[in-house]
């Protein structure tokens, strides 16, 4: 399921490039790509809160432009 995910992200990016990479924690990291897609990255053994969004442990999820979640 999990390379399922990353090849949908890959699709959904693809032509697209970095325009914003933040550290949002030790653990969190927010990347937004030039389409308006972002992706919320934790590195951490424990869930992350970003904003009303919370990312699992070890996981990502993606945005759309309009910051709802892609379902990716």
């Amino acid at each position: 399921e999990y390379d399922a995910r990353l090849r949908a992200l890959a699709a959904q990016t693809a032509g697209a490039y970095i325009v914003r990479h933040e550290y949002l924690s030790d653990t969190l990291t927010r990347v937004t790509w030039s389409t308006g897609v972002t992706v919320l990255i934790n590195f951490g053994e424990t869930d992350a809160a970003a904003g009303t969004l919370t990312v699992p442990a070890g996981n990502f999820l993606v945005l759309n432009a309009d910051g709802k979640e892609a379902g990716i």
